[in-house]
């Protein structure tokens, strides 16, 4: 049983690309034209005030998203990011309407994830200096992939039903086939726990199916992004090591970073830097601590980086040399050092690096802290609780659909 459990573990980058796919889903929700008639919106227009309250809820969810992509306090923007979608389904914002049955619960089990501990804002304020487990299991990482299996059944997330009613179904026999898939679904996902070096496979398949049957069959894209984004929490481990050996490098493995010890802003943006542009392992000193480094500081009144050859960057030069190290952004370093944006952003160091403390006013809400992954036993007994009210009530549902199999 212990072998069992341990199978339901996420990865925290595997939690890092779920929550991204998640915050955009709720972006673009607010973003796609409202589920409904046509006397429906022209009735809502017609009343300025709920026009109004309808723009104002589909700002703030927008914000919220938004704020939740870039992993900024990520459980409380979580709780908030639940409040709101709701109430945005509740006054058929957008198309919150359609996705909150598969939407509501994946958010609250959210609020019990640690959704921030990689390539997130929270992560890059986290001082702890005992390193965070590559993977995390609790009540809440159990309870969200069971509803995965839940979500090929369920009338509100029932994608196969509904694609089976569709013009392509028409085709000799494919009704049949959509059926069957549909159907045995929820097994794959069981067999994926027991799955390591073939999981990534089954994932991969699953994501295509997906984007099949938005592209070739019209589903709605909405309610189908969320099903990668819950298939992302599979992938294990073992493909995050190979892609970061497949990336190292000797480039990225002797960059070193040195910043002025006397300005907090300065701590604060290589820190983000190191954690947005995915180089986790680049080490960040103060400038104070090597005599050489500092004088280099002062003369040229700017950050110090060191490359893997021992070549010193300044300025903005530095950002595009570190940019070229970023295995996801260093598509941008021939942009920043094309020679206009480069003398742009050279001044605009210049005036940052001058108005220090009014650019600590952009990081202020940042905050250094200490963290851990792991659930308390009482948030683990509420989520034991909360997923047993969940799936029981959804079980006479289950059973009403399994009646209409043809």
């Amino acid at each position: 049983m212990p072998q069992l459990i341990k199978r339901f573990s996420i990865s925290l980058q595997s939690l890092a690309l779920f929550r991204g796919l998640v915050a955009l889903t709720v972006v673009l929700a607010a973003f796609l034209e409202r589920v409904g008639s046509n006397a429906d919106i022209s009735l809502i227009a017609a009343r300025q005030i709920s026009l109004y309250l309808d723009i104002l809820i589909s700002v703030w969810v927008v914000v919220l998203g938004l704020l939740l992509l870039i992993g900024y306090r990520t459980r409380l923007i979580a709780i908030l990011c639940l409040g709101t979608c709701g109430l945005a389904a509740l006054w058929s914002v957008g198309q919150f309407g359609l996705i909150a049955g598969m939407l509501l619960p994946i958010l609250f089990w959210s609020c019990f994830l640690p959704l921030g501990a990689a390539y997130a804002l929270d992560s890059a304020m986290n001082t702890a200096r005992v390193s965070l487990p590559t993977a995390v299991i609790s009540s809440a990482t159990v309870a969200l992939m069971v509803q995965q299996g839940f979500n090929y059944w369920l009338p509100e997330t029932l994608f196969w039903s509904a694609l089976a009613g569709s013009a392509a179904s028409e085709i000799a026999g494919s009704r049949s086939v959509i059926w069957i898939l549909g159907l045995l679904s929820p097994l794959f996902v069981l067999a994926s726990l027991y799955l390591n070096l073939y999981r990534s496979v089954l994932v991969a398949v699953f994501v295509c199916i997906h984007l099949a049957a938005v592209l070739a069959f019209g589903q709605p894209t909405l309610l189908h992004l969320l099903a990668i984004a819950l298939w992302t929490l599979y992938l294990p481990q073992s493909l995050w090591d190979t892609w970061a050996k497949r990336i190292d490098r000797p480039a990225r493995r002797g960059l070193s970073i040195y910043y002025d010890a006397d300005c907090g802003f300065c701590k604060k943006v290589v820190h983000v830097l190191r954690t947005i542009l995915i180089l986790p392992k680049t080490p960040l000193a103060t400038a104070q601590s090597d005599p050489s480094i500092y004088v280099d500081m002062e003369t040229y009144n700017s950050w110090v980086v060191v490359d893997w050859q021992q070549n010193r960057h300044f300025k903005f030069e530095a950002i595009a040399y570190i940019c070229s190290l970023s295995p996801v952004f260093r598509f941008l370093a021939p942009v920043l050092r094309w020679k206009p944006v480069m003398v742009g952003g050279t001044r605009f160091y210049e005036a940052i690096a001058n108005n220090r403390k009014r650019a600590g006013l952009l990081t202020k809400p940042l905050k250094f802290h200490t963290s851990s992954v792991r659930l308390s036993r009482l948030e683990n007994r509420i989520v034991c609780l909360c997923a047993v009210v969940y799936f029981t009530t959804r079980l006479p549902q289950l059973i009403a659909v399994l009646k209409t199999i043809p």
